[in-house]
């Protein structure tokens, strides 16, 4: 269950996180079970009745339209390295409790603020022009990933989305590929328009090594379903590229790039509202990139 509502500095606090539960039918497992033995059956099916997370709002946020959960984006990071896993949790914190008004179009880029070590961040996996090289806040993009699957499952029209330049492996880890948004200050963002009649609140936080973004508003007649992933054109990332560099002693070598394979992936969402129905093509494509590897032309 979940409440929800102002606390004595006027900040707004979320406490829980809006999980169904599930109980056993008794009744209904007892007479499987009998049935079961008497026609000589080994496999029976357990009954669960779901229970409803019940959420419960004041009614300063009530006023706004804060009454249900009508959104929920979700992603995984298994295995990621301990930098991008602080830079995830860390970069998370700053969307929790923010509020949406309708009418308006959110910037996950608006949100951010800094990113450097002053504020916690470290130094991370970044993908850019000149390759994936090492920046304070990489593994964000999970996070701006998550954001975008909760405006793409709540129906909300996308404003702004890019997927990455290669296909990175932990936005498939939900989903399959081609539901990942990429951000990057002055370059990409993620933004949709909050077009319920009422205030959007954002509930963002991590769970062991996946994040969730939770949307609380008020319902509409919306209702949403999604295609995919259909994938094709796939290409080889080729042969590995040698690079001679002068930072690096006579003969010894440094991996800078893994290769990853190119392919395309479409995804398609429809949205039912006032008795229309869209239909909106979701396309990302993901370049083929070969090995790099750097070796040293200098004298030790």
């Amino acid at each position: 269950n979940t409440n929800i509502y102002r606390d004595q500095n006027g900040n707004i606090a979320i406490d829980g996180k809006t999980e169904n539960g599930f109980s056993v039918d008794k009744n209904r497992f007892i007479e499987n079970i009998n049935f079961a033995l008497n026609k000589n059956i080994s496999r029976v099916q357990i009954p669960v009745i779901e229970i409803r997370a019940q959420i419960t709002v004041s009614e300063n946020l009530k006023e706004l339209g804060i009454k249900e959960l009508v959104a929920t984006g979700h992603s995984a990071f298994v295995g990621s390295p301990k930098g991008r896993l602080h830079n995830i949790r860390t970069g998370i914190k700053r969307y929790n409790g923010l509020l949406v008004k309708p009418g308006e179009v959110f910037s996950f880029n608006k949100h951010l603020g800094p990113v450097d070590k002053k504020h916690d961040f470290l130094e991370e996996l970044v993908i850019k022009p000149e390759g994936t090289i090492l920046e304070y806040g990489g593994g964000l993009c999970q996070i701006s990933s998550t954001l975008y699957r909760a405006a793409l499952f709540g129906g909300f029209p996308i404003v702004e989305r890019a997927p990455h330049s290669y296909a990175v492996s932990y936005y498939a880890q939900v989903g399959g590929y081609g539901l990942d948004a990429t951000v990057y200050p002055g370059a990409h963002d993620v933004r949709f328009l909050n077009d319920s009649p009422a205030h959007l609140l954002i509930q963002a936080y991590t769970d062991g090594d996946h994040a969730w973004y939770k949307f609380y508003g008020t319902p509409d007649d919306r209702k949403i379903r999604l295609e995919g992933p259909a994938i094709d054109n796939r290409i080889s990332a080729g042969p590995s590229e040698i690079i001679e560099t002068d930072k690096l002693s006579k003969g010894v070598k440094k991996q800078v790039e893994k290769k990853h394979n190119g392919f395309d992936v479409t995804w398609y969402r429809y949205v039912m509202k006032d008795g229309i129905e869209k239909k909106e093509k979701i396309f990302s494509r993901y370049r083929a990139i070969p090995e790099k590897i750097l070796v040293g032309k200098t004298a030790p």
